[in-house]
């Protein structure tokens, strides 16, 4: 049997958001090529979130880009994980660099 480690894993802790909650995510915000695109929330913390997004540029690890998670204010975050669900349509785990 495996003990559990007294040390959490993440730095701070996950929660549910509304349902139906959004997000803006803005690719290339620093070049003339800035694209937003919609996305779903599917959860959240204080260092980051994990997101679905659908006919977005390709998410590769540590791509950094914007994002608007409701009446929030924009922050910049980095790309730490993604799973095609489909052809066109990602699930996206993202660490805030901003605080």
């Amino acid at each position: 049997m495996q003990k559990k480690s007294a040390v959490p894993k993440r730095k701070s802790t996950r929660f549910s958001p509304e349902p139906g909650t959004m997000a803006r995510v803005t690719f290339g915000k620093e070049t003339k090529s800035k694209r937003e695109f919609p996305a779903l929330v599917v959860s959240e913390s204080y260092g980051g979130c994990a997101l679905v997004l659908a006919n977005t540029p390709p998410l590769g690890l540590g791509n950094r880009l914007e994002i608007q998670v409701g009446t929030l204010a924009p922050l910049v975050a980095e790309v730490r994980w993604v799973i095609a669900l489909d052809e066109h349509i990602y699930k996206a785990g993202f660490a805030y660099l901003e605080e």
